[in-house]
């Protein structure tokens, strides 16, 4: 019996230790069937399509072949490259856990009927992901018809919504969009952005989620690997930060994972996720890091801002909202930066910073910048924003955080009442 109970164990350790493991050279066949396209875009799954660096597969008399080596077994994204120019585009999700792996892919309209082969991982994801689709469809496409129904009657949204929805049309670019996209965030965080009716049915929608999200967590604790770690990297990613029952759930979830899989990618990842939601809050400590100046010379925030009142102003240069909501701390900045309040300015950049000192000789933007090049430093994830654009948080003397994304009314009110008179 110890004997059986040894091996069963060294069994689970090498089984985990497989999932993680990547092949030497992993190849791709595939054929594509509906489709006129020419290349495949291919990224690991944790990589933004905004990264200049993103390799392609020549689609060749509607076949392709690939072949590459991976760090680890992670999932890796294909998009088709003339979906992802016309802006809109659904990911293949595949795992190298196979040396070759074959895949028949459809138009986008089509995409429940792709197959990929080879793989446990890879068969693992796609069994879950039709179970969960199965489970949850009759209800899902209930909800969604109602939804429709009450947008064309206009009575999802309420008036108020409406109505600064129309002047967000009137406007050239983001940048002379963002006072009403503050507005519009405001209706939200207040409620107010939905009719009577849409309210009732957001609320029928959120139950669905939340019991949805509850079968899918305990499904993923009976069963730990690799493809649902990266499903609960996506919730991080999508979810979590507007839902606190998912993070509790996937906070609870990790634990067994990173005991499991210690150094995987997905662990660091995941982990600075959960922190980055549950930290980035008013009254806790902000989330200190490290990132290069426009020189290369490294600074760590916590001593660029020591001693005050500094609002931490993560943005891009691609980010028109982002660029409208810093010129608006520009004023207030050159009121108060001789009285105890500073800005750090930290842009997310990709490949290079041309786009970045481009954009700094058109603005007023003359506090301390940083640059967080190719999410080296991982720093959105940190603030629980991979997949936004930017945030700002505001901090007093002791690092404690005041308010987070205040406006600059917020801000110069705030800031008012802490700096030197």
């Amino acid at each position: 019996m110890k004997i059986l109970i040894k091996l069963s164990v060294v069994f689970v350790l090498g089984l985990s230790i497989l999932q993680a493991k990547a092949q030497t050279a992993v190849t791709l066949k595939g054929k594509v069937i509906g489709r006129a396209s020419k290349t495949i875009i291919i990224i690991p799954g944790t990589t933004s399509l905004r990264a200049e660096d993103k390799p392609t597969i020549p689609i060749v008399n509607n076949a392709f072949e690939y072949t590459f080596t991976a760090k680890e077994v992670a999932a890796y994204q294909l998009v088709f490259e003339d979906e992802y120019e016309k802006g809109a585009w659904r990911p293949v999700i595949v795992f190298p856990d196979q040396q070759v792996i074959e895949l028949t892919l459809n138009t986008m309209e089509k995409h429940d009927q792709n197959v990929i082969k080879g793989g446990s991982i890879n068969k693992a994801y796609y069994a879950f992901m039709h179970l969960s689709e199965n489970r949850y469809q009759t209800i899902t496409q209930t909800l969604s018809k109602e939804r429709e129904r009450l947008y064309e009657a206009k009575n999802y949204y309420s008036q108020a919504f409406e109505n600064v929805m129309a002047e967000v049309r009137k406007t050239k670019d983001g940048i002379e969009a963002q006072p009403f996209y503050q507005k519009l965030d405001e209706l939200r965080k207040t409620g107010n952005d939905l009719s009577p009716a849409g309210q009732q049915l957001k609320l029928r929608f959120d139950s669905l989620s939340n019991a949805r999200y509850k079968w899918q967590y305990a499904f993923f604790n009976q069963n730990i690997n690799i493809s649902n770690y990266y499903l609960m990297f996506q919730d991080m990613q999508y979810n979590a930060k507007e839902n606190r029952y998912l993070t509790m759930l996937v906070n609870e979830t990790y634990k067994n994972y990173a005991i499991k899989f210690p150094n995987h990618l997905y662990t660091k990842i995941v982990g600075d996720a959960i922190a980055g939601i549950i930290k980035i809050f008013p009254g806790n400590q902000f989330v200190d890091f490290t990132a290069a100046d426009l020189k290369g010379k490294q600074v760590t925030l916590s001593q660029a801002i020591k001693g005050k009142v500094a609002l931490i102003n993560l943005w891009g240069s691609w980010c028109g909202p982002c660029i409208a909501k810093a010129q608006h701390i520009v004023p207030i900045y050159k009121k108060y930066k001789d009285k105890g309040f500073t800005v750090i300015g930290i842009a997310r950049e990709f490949k290079n910073t041309n786009a970045l000192l481009s954009r700094l000789k058109k603005e007023q933007f003359t506090w301390l910048n940083l640059v967080e090049m190719d999410d080296k430093n991982g720093i959105w994830n940190k603030y629980s924003i991979s997949n936004g654009a930017g945030i700002q948080v505001l901090v007093d003397t002791k690092g404690t955080i005041l308010a987070v994304d205040p406006t600059a009314e917020e801000v110069d009110q705030i800031v008012g009442t802490l700096v030197k008179r």
